[in-house]
Order: structure tokens, then C-alpha cells, then sequence
């Protein structure tokens, strides 16, 4: 019997000759060289086949044609009529800026958004732009109050302030309206309850407040309940700060 033996001769990294002189262990430790069909197994072969010509592909790509077609500036402010959005405009926040005098304000833009805005105002009253000493804007509302120097909320606040409000905290999660309502009925008429809860989840944030409208009945809530045990807590009940505090 003649057998023919072909040697190849193949060159391998160092690292690779020498894991080969490694020892084998476990259910390999008396096989020879070279991995054995009984313990050892090859990984799966994976196929990988590249699909081309999706329809989401043709989708960008006729969004991608679309907007090369479309013309760059399809925007005009509505203030200094740049090929520009209006919330973008340089000018929005600063109405000096379109007076002509101003430097660096395009003639034409300003001279575009003084015609527009004579026509949206004629006949109307005009109102004064008023501004803090550090160039900080008023709204409408506040005007009055600023310009003959009381406080920025004006009566509003100050009524706020007068009414017999009381604050009361640690109260359970679980709590409503109404249970707190049957809690601070029995001190006196009640004029508004509010009850602070997470806007999510809808769970009571823990504190509340109560506007009686005598202050002789606020005061007899706060000396009843304050110090009063609800549910596993203890509440606590105290006036409430005014608004510019």
C-alpha cells in the first residue's frame, strides 16, 4: 500500500504558533494536536445579504429631491421684512433698533415695518414702552404700576396679600379637595382651596393652601389643626407668605 502525503507549509503569527503549544485541559487534556470534532465547535456561520432600493430609501430621497427644488428663502419677517422667520428676527425683542437713526438698521426693512405698523395702529390708542433702569421689558399689565412707582402686581397683589390665606404641609399623598375641605370646614366659611399635585402623576405634592374668609377663622384652623396627626403624618399649619416675599 503506497500513501502520498502532502505537507503544506503555512506561516502563522507568533501569537498563534504559540497558543498552539498551550496544554489542553478538561474533556481535551489527552487529545493531540489540533482541535477534535467531539468537543470542539466550530461558531455558525452568519449571512449577511445587503438589500438595496428600500422603499424608505425612495421615500428620502424624493424628500431630499423636493427640498433641493424648493427656493432657499421662502420666509419673510413680518418686522423688518428679511428672508428671515419672524421669532428669529434680530429686531423682535428690541424696538428701538427699527427707528432710522438707529446704525446698522437696513433703510428699506425699517422703512417697511414703520408703513406696516401705522396701518395695524391707526386709531388705536398707543401705549408707552416702558422699561426698568436695566432695559428690562414690562408687560402691558404692569405698566401703570411702574411708571407711578407701586408694585409691579398693583391692587391685585395687594388683595391677594389681605386675604386670610393659611399653608398647611406634610400632608399624605393620598389627600384630595375634599378631604380637606371636611378637615378645615368645621374653623369657619371657606373661600378657596388649593391643593398642589404633580401635573404627571396627578399625587399630592404634600402642601395645600387655604383662603377662609375671616381671618378669625384662619387663625382658629392654624391653632386646631397645626400639630395634628393625618394619616401617618403630622400636619403643619402656619400663615401664608405674601406673594412678594
Amino acid at each position: 500500500v503506497i500513501s502520498e502525503l502532502q505537507v503544506q507549509v503555512r506561516k502563522l503569527s507568533k501569537n498563534i504558533a504559540r497558543r498552539k503549544e498551550w496544554k489542553k485541559y478538561g474533556a481535551a487534556e489527552s487529545d493531540g494536536p489540533g482541535p477534535n470534532s467531539a468537543n470542539t465547535y466550530p461558531a455558525e456561520e452568519v449571512f449577511m445579504q445587503f438589500v438595496s432600493g428600500r422603499p424608505e430609501d425612495e421615500v428620502e430621497k424624493q424628500a431630499d429631491d423636493l427640498a433641493s427644488k424648493m427656493p432657499k428663502n421662502i420666509a419673510t419677517c413680518r418686522i423688518c421684512r428679511g428672508p428671515h422667520f419672524t421669532t428669529r428676527c434680530p429686531f423682535k425683542d428690541r424696538q428701538d433698533s427699527l427707528d432710522p437713526d438707529q446704525q446698522g438698521a437696513p433703510s428699506s426693512a425699517v422703512a417697511g415695518s414703520n408703513a406696516a405698523a401705522s396701518t395695524l395702529n391707526a386709531g388705536a390708542p398707543t401705549i408707552p414702552v416702558v422699561k426698568e433702569a436695566g432695559g428690562k421689558y414690562i408687560p402691558p399689565g404692569l405698566r401703570q404700576a411702574a411708571t407711578s412707582g407701586g408694585s409691579p402686581g398693583g391692587p391685585m397683589d395687594k388683595r391677594r396679600d389681605d386675604q386670610p390665606t393659611i399653608r398647611v404641609t406634610n400632608l399624605p399623598e393620598d389627600t384630595t379637595e375634599e378631604d380637606l375641605a371636611n378637615l378645615f370646614n368645621p374653623f369657619g366659611k371657606i373661600h378657596r382651596i388649593f391643593l398642589a399635585k404633580d401635573k404627571l402623576t396627578m399625587v399630592s405634592k404634600g402642601f395645600a393652601f387655604i383662603t377662609y374668609q375671616r381671618k378669625e377663622d384662619a387663625q382658629k384652623a392654624i391653632t386646631g389643626v397645626s400639630g395634628f396627626g393625618y394619616g401617618n403624618l403630622i400636619l403643619k399649619v402656619e400663615w401664608a407668605r405674601p406673594a412678594n416675599d
